[in-house]
């Protein structure tokens, strides 16, 4: 699957390579000019994007980003048998890291939801968990070095994997600790406390940047509506997205494992197997009231998506899998249960890899002679002077279009920096998407008939039965993708992309350099250097906490 263009498939994968372009271009710019008529980076964690544009010097953005996703994947087992090994048995840990490299839901966030940064928080707080269980066990220095620095990475890669998800586990671990008593309680208090206190600073650090934004530059946005904060089982694909190939035959043989190890009173799995509930049920959304109640502060629960909790629930949800494998050695109806789920599960990885290319989860990218074609039109010279913007081409096709140009759209894919009202309180994603939602078209009428405001000159429209609302809006054809500013109305036509423009009598004036707005001055020293030292020395801690 890494062979293949996933990336232009699924509907993450191009924002993060467009974060990763900025960083390539200059590692310690916090300002992105070309979305939004700019906004900081400091507001999306960086690590993921920096480590991509690490491997872009040599090898290219895409290539980039698939060998981090490939690095990423082979880390998955070994954080798995890491964080098993020291927080519930040794026994267990090969097992677990077995069953990990088959959990369906991996496989779905990466090549379908294209949540590369996501992942990555997960294998950085697998790894943490396991130092800091490997603290609290032996007291090791080098492991609470590796606790410290690998959370301040996963920090710096998923913030709500680490501010809503980790704290959760650490507390799950903690009552496992105080469960098992593999400590004496006294020294177990003073080194958990001692963990904890020390995790504080390095996270702090960590998301200092963005804690400055969100306190001086994140605005309330409008809710943008998700299948998971409805009903997910009203529809066969949601269902099948956020349920069914997240969890795969997981569904039946996670209970089943749990079951028979509380019947046999193994009491010290109780905590993992009540968190992996806990999360299942968070995963269901607002199907039940349970988000409301647990993330009702602030209106919390309205803005998040729930699959993050099904996913992790699914991750955690080979540990009860290998604990039964483990204690059930050379029994034959066991090792056939475990058989079957392997093929099954593996049948639904499959399948959560390839569903962009059975399903249309995103528009048909454009062909690239009609993506060059675009991108040289927007380079021209008066033609960059002017903002743009795309109709019905897709979010993924304008991230990647956008990432290629140095031109300036009013529009753009990661919806929590927007700063103009008519954005924030419009309730839509993107512009571009815009033209797909029934009765949402009326912002963008809004903005098409008032294009001076905008500084707009210039739209790239994917679908020609959408012209009616162009011609509503007063803009004029020039040509289709393939022709030139000679083409006249009967020639032939090479695309069904048009460029569109604001007639030359309503000609607006071109757009204005906006000051960037004054930020501290270590703020992108921080954001630049300290993610990649934090995992640099993350690792290097926890392997040597191991080797010893």
């Amino acid at each position: 699957m890494l062979a293949t263009p996933f990336t232009a498939l699924n509907w993450d994968s191009e924002t993060h390579l467009f974060f990763a372009d900025h960083y390539r271009q200059d590692w310690f710019d916090p300002w992105e000019k070309r979305w939004y008529e700019g906004f900081f980076v400091f507001s999306y964690p960086p690590l993921s994007h920096q480590l991509v544009a690490l491997f872009s010097f040599t090898f290219g953005l895409e290539i980039g980003y698939k060998i981090v996703q490939a690095i990423a994947l082979a880390a998955l087992p070994v954080s798995m048998w890491f964080f098993v090994k020291e927080n519930i048995g040794k026994a267990y840990a090969g097992y677990a890291a077995m069953l990990s490299v088959m959990i369906p839901s991996v496989y779905l966030m990466l090549y379908s939801f294209g949540q590369l940064p996501s992942f990555i928080g997960i294998v950085l707080c697998l790894a943490s968990l396991g130092c800091f269980g490997r603290f609290v066990n032996t007291g090791r220095f080098s492991a609470l070095i590796g606790w410290a620095c690998l959370a301040g990475a996963a920090a710096a890669t998923h913030h709500h994997t680490v501010l809503i998800i980790m704290p959760g586990l650490v507390a799950v671990l903690v009552l496992q600790q105080w469960v098992s008593r593999k400590v004496e309680r006294k020294v177990l208090f003073i080194r958990e406390i001692f963990a904890l206190v020390t995790v504080a600073y390095t996270v702090l650090f960590a998301i200092m940047p963005f804690a400055w934004w969100s306190q001086y530059f994140y605005e309330a946005q409008a809710e943008i509506p998700h299948p998971t904060r409805e009903n997910i089982f009203s529809s066969d694909l949601h269902a099948e997205l956020f349920f069914w190939d997240i969890y795969g035959s997981l569904l039946l043989t996670v209970p089943l494992a749990a079951i028979v190890l509380l019947v046999r009173k193994q009491w010290n799995t109780l905590p993992m197997i009540l968190a992996i509930a806990t999360l299942a049920v968070l995963g269901l959304g607002t199907n039940t009231p349970i988000p409301k109640i647990v993330f009702q502060l602030g209106g919390f629960w309205e803005w998040l998506t729930y699959e993050r909790f099904a996913i992790w629930a699914s991750v955690l949800g080979v540990i009860p899998l290998a604990v039964w494998l483990g204690k059930s050695e050379g029994n034959k109806t066991v090792s056939a249960i475990m058989a079957c789920t392997v093929v099954i599960l593996l049948g639904f990885c499959a399948r959560a890899a390839t569903l962009p290319q059975n399903t249309q989860l995103v528009p048909e990218p454009l062909e690239k002679w009609e993506e060059q074609e675009i991108i040289k039109f927007l380079e021209e010279d008066n033609h960059i002077q002017w903002n743009y913007i795309t109709l019905g081409l897709g979010e993924a096709q304008l991230a990647r279009i956008s990432r290629q140009t140095h031109a300036q759209t009013i529009d753009g894919t990661y919806y929590t920096v927007r700063r103009r009202s008519e954005l924030k309180e419009s309730g839509i994603p993107s512009i571009d998407s815009s033209i797909w939602q029934a009765g949402t078209t009326d912002t963008l009428l809004s903005i098409l008939s008032q294009p001076e405001d905008w500084s707009l000159r210039w739209a790239i429209l994917g679908k020609p039965e959408f012209a009616s609302i162009m011609e509503a809006a007063g803009w004029e054809r020039v040509h289709p993708l393939g022709s030139d500013a000679s083409y006249r109305a009967g020639d032939p036509t090479f695309s069904t992309v048009w460029i569109w423009q604001v007639p030359e009598a309503k000609l607006v004036p071109p757009h204005q350099e906006q000051p960037i707005p004054q930020y501290p001055g270590l703020a992108p020293l921080m954001w630049g250097i300290l993610p990649l030292l934090y995992l640099t020395c993350g690792i290097f801690a926890a392997s040597w906490s191991v080797r010893r």
